[in-house]
């Protein structure tokens, strides 16, 4: 059979491991993709009026559709692509009146939302690959409801009446076929950015990452590592095959298995001496692993520290780490001279301005503090985050149900107004790494950071671009060649290809 994935944003490792396995049985997998430049997805630049002239429009996915044929279309849909994906998924309904599969994030957050969309015929809740290829393999034999009901993560109507099937058994992922980087390979220049997961799941319970309602889910079984052997061949295979000259590692928490880990980066400084940056929780990390990440091509790690309230974070966020967590890691890296980026949250439940101000005071003696990225807080629907600041007042019925609609969720570009408050603090956040420190210190004692939101946006991007032009971030010079990339693609009309 023929199966299209159409997806909107950045590349998306779950649909290379379903591809995988369905090539592997013998189907063909598609892909239509809209990078969503300059779009609420571009979490570098959004700017609407570029964004309407780089979008791709509905009747160009469906002219694409057409020449692909497919049997199949699915999407997998984060909370801030539902709309997209609803609104693309009804056109292409009516069009083409194809099977439609709905799978990802946020499906599994609230499945009979998704389902009961007129257009929407299957949802895939959790892992997808299994229960995807099951999916196929029956509509291949014929659509019967019987078929249907064996296929377990699998949701369904049957006469107007939602069907959901038990959860399955999280895969063994040693078992599954390396990602399909092929399918984004139109999209993607894969040697300026190689992305791998090392492992899924995630213990924590931060209330307000979706990792913790998975866990939950899947009763912990989630929560597990490839072989070293498999990770190392993978990445053997992209380094002779691309030639990439950055590997990321995206776990949530590359670290989480520290016997793995100190068995793991040996080899790779042996066998594959690739420069690498990773995502790490600050409580499991300390001097002799910054040690061996230094030596084994690490050049950047990545933190999520939130805000430094710990209060607030032991009550409000479930993050177990202090301030004194923080603060001694950093000098650690400091010492160790090992880079770090920093992700702050703003418009929690109980903050207060003084409580970024203190964060910003913590951090800013950082001799190797590469940027901070400052997010807004994302309602994703039932999260315990959700429901505590619907609790305190925070958020009303209407806000509830807009959060269920995905309408809430991006972290980056709100949809919904957002507190002047949380505007001023994220731009701070944002600037304060380039600026020198009397600099710093006048704006937060005068509290001149309360006029930014005046600031041009493009004047913050720009700060931010000097500032990693200055510290020679590996990552600004990518953002650059990744927008030459996709600008030159979409003006040369590669979109129509097949």
């Amino acid at each position: 059979m023929k199966i299209l994935f159409i997806h909107l944003g950045k590349e998306q490792l779950g649909i290379e491991y379903i591809s995988s396995l369905l090539k592997q049985a013998g189907h063909s997998v598609y892909l239509i993709n809209d990078p969503g430049l300059f779009s609420r997805e571009d979490n570098v630049f959004y700017i609407p009026i570029l964004e309407k002239v780089f979008a791709y429009r509905k009747e160009e996915i469906l002219q694409r559709a057409r020449k692909i044929n497919p049997d199949v279309i699915a999407f997998s849909v984060y909370s801030t692509t539902y709309q997209w994906s609803k609104a693309i998924a009804a056109y292409l309904k009516k069009e083409l009146n194809l099977p439609i599969v709905f799978g990802g994030p946020h499906v599994t957050l609230v499945p009979e939302e998704v389902l009961k969309n007129t257009f929407v015929d299957f949802i895939i809740i959790g892992e997808g690959e299994y229960p995807m290829l099951n999916l196929v393999e029956a509509l291949e034999k014929g659509d019967t409801f019987s078929r249907f009901k064996k296929i377990n993560s699998l949701g369904f109507k049957e006469n107007s009446k939602l069907i959901i099937n038990p959860m399955d058994e999280p895969v063994d992922l040693d078992v599954l076929p390396f990602p399909d980087k092929e399918l984004f390979r139109e999209y993607i220049n894969y040697k300026y950015d190689y992305l791998i997961m090392t492992g899924r799941g995630c213990p924590g319970r931060c209330t307000y990452c979706c990792e913790g309602f998975y866990s939950a889910l899947y009763k912990g079984k989630n929560v597990r590592k490839r072989s070293i052997s498999n990770v190392i061949e993978e990445l053997k295979m992209a380094k002779e095959k691309y030639n990439c000259e950055e590997v990321i590692f995206y776990d949530t928490d590359f670290l989480r298995d520290k016997s793995w880990v100190y068995d793991f980066l040996p080899l790779y400084k042996d066998q594959i001496n690739i420069p690498f940056k990773c995502l790490a929780h600050i409580r499991n990390i300390d001097r002799d692993t910054v040690n061996l990440l230094k030596k084994c091509g690490c050049y950047c790690l990545n933190f999520g520290i939130q805000i430094i309230n710990n209060q607030i974070k032991s009550q409000v966020l479930y993050r177990p780490e202090t301030e004194f967590d923080v603060l001694n890691i950093l000098r650690i890296c400091d010492e160790v001279r090992l880079r770090y980026d920093l992700d702050t949250i703003v418009g929690l439940p109980n903050e207060k301005e003084e409580d970024h101000l203190f964060t910003i005071e913590c951090i800013k003696n950082g001799k190797l503090l590469n940027r901070v990225k400052c997010f807004y807080l994302a309602y994703f629907p039932n999260l315990p985050i959700v429901e505590e600041a619907y609790k305190k007042g925070y958020l009303d019925d209407k806000d509830l149900q807009d959060i269920k609609e995905g309408k809430r969720a991006n972290f980056i570009y709100p949809s919904h107004k957002v507190d002047k408050k949380d505007e001023n603090l994220r731009r701070f956040y944002r600037v304060f790494p380039f600026l020198p420190k009397f600099i710093i210190n006048l704006i937060s004692k005068y509290k001149l950071y309360r006029f930014f939101y005046r600031l041009p946006l493009f004047l913050i991007i720009m700060v931010e671009l000097l500032n990693g032009i200055k510290k020679r971030d590996y990552r600004f010079t990518l953002y650059i060649k990744n927008y030459i990339y996709q600008i030159r693609r979409r003006l040369s009309g590669k979109f129509e290809e097949i």
